[in-house]
């Protein structure tokens, strides 16, 4: 009690206060028998004016991690040494935040199946180069980087965003082969980039066999580092002669 004080001081900063984590908190006081004011914060956050009235304080990081922090104001004695004393009122701010888990997606090959996206809190609405509601498909999307986002709603609204990482197929080059005979040696099969299987009639093991005339398709398959897949194919015809001609490999 401000004994022999004949205008006390009060200040009165209004009711406690609930924001989301982003929001700014906009600060009132209403002071009687002074006009001086100086704001303190038990946080990290910043005021644009600790002197000013009305005022606007910013959460810092703490305060957010937190969830909490508590705001004062203080007036002092207007007359100095004399028998009123400061004024001192206090709010607690409570900050909310909504925790977005958004399940990071491994790269895709751009002929890969269509992924579903997956976040809590649910309900919210995921955007992005190929995606269609919870579904992302690589081949809409295209080969490259592509940034995911996932928006919530509610009391206190959050994105959170994510990149998918699509990859394009290798693209094999067999080497073509002309010039074949009935019953010539096996021939050594070859492609880049190497590593590959090759399939096909008479073909074991990456040697084509001509031991009949005919056309036969022969096929590369190759999967590149990314794991995506790669094939190509070209027909070697063999001939019932007698070769006289060597078998030629073309560069």
């Amino acid at each position: 009690t401000d004994c022999g004080c004949a205008n006390p001081v009060s200040i009165n900063v209004g009711s406690d206060q609930n924001i989301c984590a982003g929001d700014v908190v906009n600060l009132v006081a209403n002071i009687q028998n002074a006009t001086n004011l100086t704001w303190s914060t038990s946080g990290d956050g910043a005021f644009d004016n600790i002197n000013a009235n009305p005022a606007q304080y910013v959460p810092g990081p703490n305060d957010i991690s937190l969830g909490v922090v508590k705001i004062k104001a203080t007036s002092e004695d207007p007359d100095g040494s004399g028998p009123c004393f400061a004024a001192v009122d206090e709010l607690t701010i409570i900050i909310s935040k909504t925790i977005i888990s958004f399940t990071q997606v491994n790269p895709l090959c751009i002929d890969g199946e269509k992924i579903t996206l997956v976040a809590t809190p649910s309900g919210g609405v995921f955007s992005g180069n190929g995606v269609t509601g919870n579904t992302f498909d690589p081949a809409i999307a295209g080969i490259g980087n592509h940034i995911i986002s996932y928006h919530t709603n509610g009391n206190c609204p959050a994105d959170k965003s994510i990149t998918i990482t699509v990859n394009p197929l290798p693209n094999p080059v067999i080497t073509p082969i002309t010039g074949v005979c009935k019953d010539d040696p096996a021939i050594s099969l070859t492609a880049i980039p190497a590593g590959g299987i090759f399939s096909g009639d008479h073909v074991n093991n990456g040697l084509f066999t001509p031991s009949i005339p005919g056309t036969f398709e022969i096929i590369y398959t190759v999967q590149d580092a990314n794991g995506c897949i790669g094939t190509t194919s070209i027909f070697i015809t063999v001939e019932d002669c007698d070769c006289t001609t060597p078998v030629t490999v073309n560069p």
